[in-house]
């Protein structure tokens, strides 16, 4: 009787790639940090999305204020059905804008699935090292999170405002501060999330020099070259 040996590859090979892309986005995401950067958000966005994106949440946020004057005002009697199609739009219309955020958000953050994890936890044996490894991709994703936010809302403003500059009124005063008032009201928003995404990008700095200094992670990281690394 003849015996059949199959070789089972390590799965450590199985799963090199998945690391060494790991490996990658760390040294990317710290080494931009490390040289100081100038911009607030993050750059690896893809803003191809961005102009759909916001024509969707505009239509739901529309929709949801008709929803809204819908309920509160009392003396109008409105069809039920009518009532229960734009809930559903609603609904179709929150799933769709989220679908879409995250497409843009998704390619511009640190995987950190089961493998991407196994990754962290073996690039060093300094349990600091690697706590200071997943506050930097827990505060990285966040600020690209609100990287998106923050461009949508650009967006947002410019759609806007270019919309109400087209409109035809008979009272050009009264438009015009409208426009006024709505380009403050976005200019304070804007500030907003440009101050929260700075404290980001200085909590995020503060890390990676730590890690860079202290820890000697790009250096590690860089050993990934030799594919015994993560033996």
């Amino acid at each position: 009787m003849t015996t059949l040996f199959i070789k089972v590859p390590p799965k450590h090979n199985i799963y090199l790639k998945e690391r060494m892309n790991m490996a990658e986005a760390l040294i990317d995401a710290i080494s931009s940090f490390v040289e100081k950067r100038d911009g607030v958000f993050n750059e690896y966005i893809d803003t191809k999305q961005i102009h759909i994106t916001t024509k969707v949440q505009i239509k739901l946020r529309r929709a949801q204020v008709s929803f809204d004057d819908i309920k509160i005002n009392t003396d109008v009697t409105i069809h039920e059905e009518f009532c229960k199609k734009l809930l559903l739009s609603i609904m179709e219309l929150n799933e769709e804008f989220q679908d879409l955020r995250c497409r843009m958000i998704a390619p511009a953050q640190i995987a950190m699935g089961d493998e991407e994890r196994r990754c962290i936890f073996r690039t060093t044996s300094n349990p600091d090292a690697v706590l200071r490894l997943m506050d930097f991709v827990r505060i990285y994703n966040k600020w690209t999170e609100v990287s998106v936010d923050y461009l949508i809302l650009r967006e947002r403003r410019e759609y806007e405002l270019a919309k109400l500059n087209t409109t035809e009124v008979a009272d050009s005063y009264k438009l015009t501060k409208i426009l006024e008032q709505l380009a403050e009201e976005y200019k304070k928003k804007i500030a907003e999330q440009e101050t929260q995404l700075q404290e980001y990008c200085m909590d995020l700095q503060s890390i990676a020099e730590e890690l860079n200094e202290q820890y000697k992670i790009l250096d590690i990281l860089d050993k990934l070259n030799n594919h015994d690394f993560f033996l």
